[in-house]
């Protein structure tokens, strides 16, 4: 996934040069994200940024299961990505942690010049390409989402709690 990132992270900011981003431009008409635009590519750029499994066998001798692995990982993580709904804005989809949410995806496709990266947002970091507010915007969605109850006995005790 470290290596991917890697990858992503330079193709795509490759597919946002003056040269390539006509050939990309698609996928970027999606200015609000949604699971539709997820694959919504030209051949040019889905190539770059897909290519990776193609070269890093040459690199590191995956087994054909963790490649198999990654692309359905990749499908799903993909359109969390574009789904324009925020899962995940926690303290670990902001600094100092690498991880990232539905937000920075967001971000990416309304300013297009921030937030390249794809499962971390180290690149974005040292690089300075992530977007400046990002961080206080997953904060703020962290803030005001309402709390998400994993066990129904944590559900009863909280109805119970608003109902005395």
């Amino acid at each position: 996934m470290i290596l991917y990132d890697a990858w992503f992270y330079f193709m795509h900011r490759l597919l946002h040069t003056k040269w390539l981003y006509p050939l990309y431009a698609l996928h970027h008409k999606s200015v609000a994200p949604t699971i539709w635009s997820t694959y919504s590519e030209d051949v040019f750029d889905n190539f770059l940024l897909q290519s990776f499994s193609a070269v890093v066998v040459f690199v590191v001798p995956f087994p054909p299961v963790i490649l198999i692995g990654h692309r359905l990982f990749e499908h799903f993580n993909g359109m969390i990505g574009h789904c324009g709904f925020e899962y995940f804005a926690t303290s670990t989809a902001r600094y100092p942690s690498p991880l990232l949410c539905t937000t920075f995806h967001d971000q990416h496709h309304s300013g297009f010049k921030y937030n390249y990266a794809n499962y971390f947002s180290f690149w974005d970091r040292v690089l300075g390409t992530l977007a400046p507010n990002y961080d206080q915007r997953v904060k703020t969605f962290e803030d005001e989402a309402p709390r998400i109850a994993i066990s129904p006995s944590v559900v009863l005790a909280e109805a119970q709690e608003k109902a005395d």
